[in-house]
């Protein structure tokens, strides 16, 4: 009979697993860090300053923005202006826009007519965009 061989020390599949989900999330991860987390922490930390042009006159002057800005009478105004789109606007826009794509999908005559004269001002930009270009890119009038 010849002896068991040793139980190899080594990472096991749950670390490894782990390890690999950490490599595939860190481009991500990372990307969120630099292009939503750093710029939101700079324009904090910006708004400690009075702003000049020249970064050696830009004096530090703390939470004062921040008291001006609660002092203002116009910063009521516009949080209740926000708190009306909010709760007005936006569920009214989810609601038609859920009915028309309800109407939409009921019809069975016609359809494809509607569909067209629904997306028509989503496709007429961009080939006007196209058609420019073809013009102004024609050798024989670009």
């Amino acid at each position: 009979m010849r002896p068991s061989e040793p139980a190899r020390r080594g990472v096991s599949l749950a670390a490894r697993e782990a390890l690999w989900a950490l490599a595939f999330l860190a481009i991500p991860l990372a990307f969120f860090l630099f292009i939503r987390i750093w710029p939101a922490f700079q324009a904090l930390w910006l708004s400690l300053f009075d702003w000049h042009a020249d970064p050696s006159q830009r004096p530090f002057v703390g939470l004062e923005h921040y008291h001006q800005m609660l002092e203002d009478r116009l910063l009521l105004k516009a949080l209740q202006n926000t708190l009306a789109y909010t709760l007005l606007g936006v569920p009214t826009q989810i609601l038609l826009g859920l009915g028309i794509a309800l109407l939409l999908n009921a019809v069975t005559r016609f359809r494809d007519v509607f569909r067209a004269i629904y997306f028509a001002p989503y496709v007429t930009p961009a080939a006007a965009v196209a058609w420019v270009f073809s013009w102004m890119l024609s050798p024989n009038f670009g």
